[in-house]
């Protein structure tokens, strides 16, 4: 592997010819083991796990922040996904002071 081929991606610094060199000589020895690059389906896996790691932390963040708002609003909600459905109740009772009045009556006509 020549010297040239082994340039890194980011900005320069006194250590870069050091360690273009240093990853020089480690791909010349024999004990060195090359990785085999995924396949498509691999990672379309890795895509679809972290897109759902993802939707988790945000419906976490969402019931998280739903139950701060009906806490300050007097409405005590335990934590977990499971107590969704209170939460929904607790918003959908019909003189709920959670939700503004003028809000509600707007976007109940679309």
């Amino acid at each position: 592997m020549p010297l040239s081929s082994s340039q890194l991606h980011c900005g320069r610094s006194e250590s870069m010819p050091n360690s273009r060199r240093a990853i020089v000589v480690a791909a010349q020895r024999p004990e060195m083991r090359f990785v085999q690059p995924k396949s498509e389906d691999q990672q379309a896996c890795a895509v679809l796990f972290r897109a759902r790691e993802r939707l988790l932390h945000q419906r976490t963040e969402l019931v998280n922040a739903l139950r701060s708002v009906l806490y300050e609003y007097g409405h005590v909600v335990p934590k977990g996904i499971a107590h969704v459905k209170r939460i929904e109740s607790i918003l959908e009772e019909p003189n709920s002071t959670v939700i503004c009045p003028r809000w509600f009556a707007r976007n109940a006509e679309i």
